[in-house]
């Protein structure tokens, strides 16, 4: 199995049992939706070889891009810890849900801290080092088959 794909198994299958357990709740839709986002987002963010991708001109206007940026960003402001890269990526998704909540007015936004809290966890423990090196090695040797 390739690197990568390793990384997006061992991190989405656990997402998909959580959905899965959660679907069986009384949790709001609303509610679903922040604990997802507080897990996506995180996870999104520090999929190997994503950054050198999307820091590429065509995705100027991206999305992505912009949740990099404001990654970086927040990353500058907030003094150095243990923990501040997952802190940093926790906060994104939090003040996204904090602006969702302000114009629909439902659901807790603190729902997506719990979900960044998760996949902090999964990284350090289930997901762990994979190789970065050799995902990235990987994703450039299928770009110059192209």
């Amino acid at each position: 199995m390739k690197p990568l794909t390793k990384y997006y198994f061992k991190g989405l299958l656990p997402f998909f049992i959580c959905a899965l357990i959660l679907e069986f709740t009384t949790l709001g839709l609303m509610n679903k939706l922040y604990l997802y986002l507080g897990y996506l987002w995180p996870y999104a963010l520090s999929t190997p070889g994503l950054r050198e991708k999307i820091l590429l001109r065509k995705y100027r206007f991206s999305f992505l891009r912009l949740s990099l940026r404001l990654d970086e960003i927040l990353g500058r402001m907030i003094p150095h810890f243990q923990l501040k890269r997952e802190v940093v990526q926790g906060l994104l998704p939090f003040i996204y849900c904090l602006i969702l909540f302000f114009v629909s007015f439902e659901g807790i936004p603190l729902l997506s801290i719990i979900g960044s809290i998760l996949i902090a966890l999964m990284q350090r423990f289930v997901i762990g080092d994979l190789g970065e090196r050799e995902i990235h090695q990987a994703s450039l040797n299928e770009e110059n088959d192209l």
